[in-house]
């Protein structure tokens, strides 16, 4: 709702404040220009930084905090219209930035130790439905200001919400997902039976590796192998097979 309202503000301001369809065409690209750079940047450099750093806890709270900082600058605070274009282009072009290269890596994050039945239900309620939605929303109310000011004025409480909800939801999300990683081998959709099952679902050490390659070349060793000058093959393996085929034959039988 948020980024729709913004950006339609600024590209009607910019629209008015250009002279003719060639400046406004020249203040769109170099729109695109600083939005796509800022995200190379933001992508490449600082979200490895600030998982690293932060973790992803602190590092999905950054973009509904700078877009509630936002939304109360915008829709709140008495800034005047000369600087209004200014600060919407600097905004909105962060904001994007941080969209591509902060939030939406970290959210695609917080399907790690989740069951693909989880993912599947969850993606389709955000990313079809939910975007949609509020995408709707913010066109609707862009449709009915017709203006600036009245898009200020009708978007003020829609867009507060919505900033102080998505910051919630990151807030919780963030949380438990450091307590699901801390529980080793609990996802949620899957029920713990008991606590085997939990270092069944840990990868095996390095030490365990080696004892198990260890004892297999040993179990090599004491097999007895016949070469019948096409193939080589182990006595013990060939009699379980045939004694094997003895049983399903009996069975069919």
């Amino acid at each position: 709702i948020n980024l729709t309202t913004l950006d339609y503000q600024m590209k009607l301001l910019g629209y008015i404040r250009a002279i003719d369809q060639n400046e406004f065409t020249q203040f769109v690209g170099r729109f695109g220009q600083f939005t796509n750079m800022t995200s190379l940047v933001l992508s490449s450099v600082v979200f490895p930084l600030l998982i690293k750093r932060f973790g992803l806890r602190y590092t999905l709270r950054i973009f509904p905090s700078f877009l509630l900082i936002v939304t109360l600058i915008t829709f709140y605070s008495p800034v005047q219209d000369n600087h209004r274009l200014s600060v919407l282009f600097v905004s909105m072009s962060l904001l994007k930035a941080m969209t591509y290269s902060i939030h939406d890596p970290s959210k695609e994050m917080l399907y790690i130790p989740t069951t693909n039945r989880i993912k599947f239900q969850s993606k389709f309620w955000i990313d079809v439905v939910g975007a949609r939605l509020a995408k709707a929303i913010g066109s609707g109310i862009n449709k009915v200001a017709g203006s600036v000011d009245r898009s200020i004025l009708l978007g003020r409480i829609p867009n507060f919400l919505s900033a102080v909800a998505l910051l919630a939801v990151c807030w919780r999300a963030g949380g438990m997902f450091d307590m699901l990683v801390v529980q080793k081998g609990i996802t949620p959709g899957v029920k713990r039976r008991s606590s085997n099952n939990i270092h069944n679902l840990i990868p095996p050490s390095l030490e365990e590796q080696n004892e198990y390659h260890r004892v297999n070349a040993v179990e090599s060793e004491d097999k007895e192998y016949i070469n019948d000058g096409e193939d080589v093959y182990c006595v013990e393996e060939e009699g379980n097979v045939a004694e094997d085929r003895r049983e399903q034959e009996l069975i069919t039988i």
